[in-house]
């Protein structure tokens, strides 16, 4: 299937495979593609040796080639919707249009009930439009659900978890021209209204109600897009890993080894990669 991503100074064609929906080990695969070739790839982004010498592979498997998401990953600045719905479509089948649509529709939602001028005004409309008339909130009764990090299904669902649910304000606010930006917080990820004053903190886990207080000693610091996707993956890795599938738990690791990271955090996530690795070995 081929995907038309629109970046900010030009569209590209990508086709890539991905995953069996719901099956990670050799012998519960789904069909799929012969084994991609693994030369001239770095380490990170080859298919796991299991599917690559498993005699079904040929008939039964699938892995994604990663092409989509390195692509974007390389790229200066994506958007969060973009590059999210990427994450998605390497671990899964996406209706991406359909998802950007869903964002494009929402935005006219907040235009139609009156945006008004003030920050205070515009946090309001999105909050009364997402949150009280679409019914966009935190998943509290499976919270560390994959679906719960799937931009898609958030937007189908109106659940998630707090970074995805703030890729949903954000990116409706950039479509209405607002500069809302992640901030990660500890042990939570909330989105915040970087206006000429101080940032305006709002929760949409809690479906968008403003946060008062800065927590003490934190500072509120934008989080950008590369690392917001940095945090999502990582919340799969630990998802995945949790529930025992394997295959999709090293898919993720891999990814996470595209983005731009620090020497610190490279390092972190390459022996993250490596102990996922030989546990399928």
């Amino acid at each position: 299937m081929r995907w038309r991503w629109c970046l900010r100074v030009e569209c590209t064609k990508v086709h890539t495979a991905r995953a069996s929906p719901s099956q990670s080990r050799p012998d519960m695969v789904g069909p799929g593609p012969p084994c991609p070739n693994r030369s001239g790839l770095p380490s990170w982004r080859k298919p796991p040796m299991w599917l690559c010498t498993n005699p079904a592979y040929e008939k039964r498997a699938k892995i994604p080639v990663m092409d989509q998401f390195a692509q974007l990953a390389r790229t200066d600045a994506p958007t969060l919707d973009v590059l999210a719905l990427a994450i998605a479509s390497e671990l899964r089948e996406v209706d991406s249009e359909a998802a950007l649509a869903e964002l494009d529709r929402l935005a006219g939602e907040v235009v139609r009930h009156g945006l008004g001028e003030t920050p205070d005004e515009q946090l309001d409309a999105i909050a009364t439009v997402l949150g009280r008339h679409e019914g966009f909130a935190g998943d509290v009764e499976e919270y560390d659900h994959p679906n719960n990090s799937m931009l898609d299904l958030v937007l189908q669902r109106r659940r998630g978890l707090p970074i995805l649910l703030s890729v949903v304000w954000i990116e409706v606010g950039r479509r209405l021209g607002l500069p809302l930006r992640g901030v990660g917080l500890p042990g939570h990820f909330v989105a915040a209204y970087f206006g000429e004053g101080d940032p305006i903190l709002i929760d949409p886990f809690k479906s968008g109600v403003r946060m008062p207080d800065i927590p003490t000693g934190v500072t509120v610091e934008s989080t950008s897009t590369h690392q917001t996707a940095l945090r999502i993956l990582s919340n799969l890795v630990g998802s995945y890993e949790r529930r025992g599938d394997v295959g999709r738990t090293l898919i993720a690791a891999r990814m996470r080894l595209d983005l731009p990271l620090d020497e610190r955090d490279r390092r972190v996530m390459e022996f993250d990669h490596k102990r996922v690795s030989a546990r399928m070995n």
